[in-house]
């Protein structure tokens, strides 16, 4: 009986400290990283936009000598620079009496997806401070074409902006006064 004693007596001895630390006497602290979907989208690189520029005149069989120009700005308040695209050569394939092609590309999570596809631009395009649909218009200066200049406002109509400036409305003041920035050339 004796011998039973203390063999109960080593078995407490060595289950007490398991005992008090599920008791809660001692917390063991625990890393914890939040998981991938709470991280805020990465705002894509110049390299990943040239992808995307590459892309649309493979999937639009583009001319392989294309030149372009471009600017980075948050057209539509996420936190990501979308991309303005204004393609300048060649310039038959382009651009026509009145203007140049202007693309526009959403940014993503280090992606960019084209929005629309403007014709008949050319400079100076300003991007203003005003937003329709939750999108920063842009203003262009619409010359070159049978109707006489006028400066216009692309807005945006929640799918893009649109195809053709000759049809949007005259902007009654100069593209300065729209705030923002000029942006090309």
């Amino acid at each position: 009986m004796k011998s039973t004693k203390l063999i109960l007596a080593a078995i407490a001895a060595l289950a007490l400290p398991s005992l008090t630390a599920c008791g809660g006497v001692e917390k063991e602290e625990l890393a914890y990283t939040a998981p991938d979907m709470f991280k805020a989208p990465g705002d894509p690189s110049d390299t990943k936009l040239q992808a995307s520029i590459a892309k649309f005149l493979a999937d639009r069989q583009g001319p392989a000598n294309s030149q372009y120009e471009y600017t980075r700005a948050d057209l539509n308040n996420d936190g990501l620079r979308e991309a303005v695209v204004i393609f300048n050569l060649p310039h038959s394939y382009w651009c026509g009496w009145s203007g140049c092609t202007m693309a526009v590309f959403q940014a993503g999570d280090n992606t960019f997806q084209l929005v629309s596809e403007t014709t008949r631009i050319r400079g100076p395009i300003q991007i203003a401070d005003t937003a329709t649909d939750g999108w920063r218009d842009i203003g262009i200066r619409l010359t070159g074409t049978s109707n006489y200049d006028k400066n216009v406002l692309l807005q945006y109509n929640g799918v893009g902006y649109p195809e053709n400036p000759m049809d949007a409305a005259e902007a009654p003041f100069d593209l300065a006064l729209l705030g923002g920035s000029r942006v090309l050339p």
